[in-house]
């Protein structure tokens, strides 16, 4: 986390072409010019006064993945260095997320040039997933927004237009996963592979909707977090919100079992919630993504059920409430049987998974 005294400019946190709120670099204190707007994070703090120390921990969350290899790549390309100033310049701080971005006072930026010109940018294809070195890259001014600064996760990716490409690290597990949980009714983030590794993955938040991940919506309940973020979060839907978001959240932890993905566990930051972007409401669960790290075979001396406790204590309960999953096995059995990014331990133990969902709805 960076403090207030690398802030050296002043700076204006925009939602779309609406101020929100405004740095003072010399007084080192932000003014609230849009209570309405104020990141979702932010607004439902304990604390209703938008503290220099709450809006840095917020930025510094935004930039979090600046440490990545890949994206130390990208500094160096786009000739920032570790520097926050100029990464923040460089990018304006945008996200795929959210329509939020920074504009330095004197920064002649708009929304409407943000948007034309964010994600552009081709050249990142060889730079960060072909891991080629292009000296001329190096020199030129790219007139362009990336987002990646602000995108969660290790693996290499790069976001183009309204598409997430990935490539090595197992990629081609976001296709299996899409095709299986596709197959089962459960919704699911678009995935396609489009050969020599590289898969195309659709980027489901737009300028209406907005994503917020499970860590963030924590700390807008009054439920304390207990054990795992699953079933902190289950928790806590199902004393907040409308049933349908639990329903759905049962149908994502179904998924997590029969993909073994253990990575849905972790921080919270592989699942979460759509919201409207302009009412800061939260509209529904957001589509399952983020499958590289799924598919992950008990080793030996485990069952092949082995997984997180509380869900497969719960898988019960979970089938009983979404009962047509169980009409769509025979096919997703099928499909499974056909994907050749997995080997036959894999199949073996999704196939056995998606047969332990019929015998515990009995």
């Amino acid at each position: 986390m960076f403090n207030g005294s690398q802030l050296s400019n002043d700076f204006e946190l925009m939602h779309k072409d609406t101020i929100v709120l405004k740095y003072d670099s010399i007084t080192m204190s932000l003014s609230i010019v849009n209570g309405s707007l104020v990141p979702i994070t932010l607004r439902f703090d304990e604390n209703p006064d938008i503290t220099l120390f709450t809006f840095l921990d917020w930025l510094s969350d935004r930039l979090s993945n600046i440490d990545c290899t890949y994206i130390d790549k990208l500094c160096d390309i786009r000739g920032v260095g570790n520097d926050y100033m100029k990464i923040i310049a460089d990018s304006s701080a945008i996200s795929i997320t959210d329509n939020y971005w920074i504009r330095f006072l004197g920064m002649e930026r708009s929304w409407g040039d943000i948007r034309s010109y964010r994600d552009q940018n081709k050249n990142l294809f060889k730079v960060i997933l072909d891991d080629e070195v292009v000296p001329h890259l190096l020199d030129q001014n790219f007139y362009d927004y990336t987002s990646l600064y602000t995108i969660k996760g290790d693996s290499p990716k790069i976001i183009y237009k309204d598409r997430m490409y990935k490539k090595g690290f197992n990629a081609e597990y976001e296709v299996v996963g899409y095709r299986i949980a596709k197959s089962l009714d459960i919704k699911v983030a678009e995935a396609r592979f489009l050969g020599k590794g590289l898969v195309s993955c659709r980027v489901f938040t737009n300028e209406s909707i907005s994503l917020l991940h499970a860590t963030e919506y924590l700390p807008l309940t009054d439920y304390v977090q207990q054990g795992h973020i699953c079933r902190s979060v289950y928790h806590a839907v199902s004393k907040n919100l409308d049933p349908l978001f639990k329903r759905d959240l049962e149908r994502l932890f179904i998924l997590a079992y029969v993909t073994s993905n253990f990575d849905l566990l972790d921080d919270g930051n592989n699942f979460g919630f759509l919201y409207d972007s302009h009412q800061l409401t939260l509209v529904e669960v957001a589509p399952a993504f983020d499958f590289n790290k799924a598919f992950s075979v008990p080793i030996d001396g485990y069952s092949l059920d082995y997984f997180d406790d509380w869900i497969v204590e719960n898988l019960p309960i979970f089938i009983k409430n979404n009962i047509d999953i169980l009409t769509k096995i025979e096919k997703t059995l099928n499909i499974v049987t056909r994907q050749k990014y997995l080997n036959q331990r894999q199949k073996d133990c999704v196939s056995y998974r998606l047969n332990n969902l019929v015998e515990l709805s009995r």
